[in-house]
Order: structure tokens, then sequence, then C-alpha cells
């Protein structure tokens, strides 16, 4: 008998998918962007520490280019914010928006 336990790996995989999608559509999040935006607030959290593009994708474990892209949606959305580094001009940093709270 073969072990099934990478089948029930997958569907366990894709039951989490639908279910994250499903709870992210009424925010019009994809479950890469929360991944992204937790993960900027957990690196943003500890120390308010400016955080880099390149480290927001090392520490997500995602592609720096597919990041940037996606950065990119999420700061059209004004739930963050990308700038230049001040001292290197190479480097982008991103931040959360300060949203009002109502």
């Amino acid at each position: 008998m073969t072990d099934p336990s990478g089948f029930l790996l997958l569907r366990a995989a894709n039951m989490w998918q639908r279910r994250m999608r499903k709870l992210l559509k009424p925010f019009d999040l994809t479950v890469t962007q929360y991944l992204l935006l937790s993960g900027l607030k957990a690196l943003q959290e500890p120390s308010s520490a400016s955080v880099s593009q390149a480290t927001l994708a090392r520490h997500c474990r995602t592609d720096p280019m597919m990041t940037s892209q996606v950065l990119r949606v999420l700061k059209n959305s004004a739930l963050i914010r990308r700038t230049s580094d001040a001292d290197d001009g190479r480097v982008i940093v991103v931040a959360l928006s300060v949203r009002p709270k109502t």
C-alpha cells in the first residue's frame, strides 16, 4: 500500500487556500497580498524600523520580482507606502499605511 500522506497534505493545502480566499474576498485581498501585509506587520512591530522590500521577500519566502509586483498593487490600494531609501536609492523601503480610525 502507498503512503497517502502526500495526497492528504495536498488536499489540506487546497482546503486552506479555498478557505483563505473566501475569508479575504470581502477585503479584496489575495492570499499573497495578505501574506506580505502580515509579514510586513511582523517585521515592523518590534522596533518600527524600516523594512526593505528585499527583507520582506526573504522573510515571507517569496520571489523578489513577484513581491515587487504585489507591493505595487498594495501601494495603489493605499495599504502600504513604498519609497526609496534615503541612504541608498536602489533600496525600496515599505511600510504599512496609517489609516485614520473611524
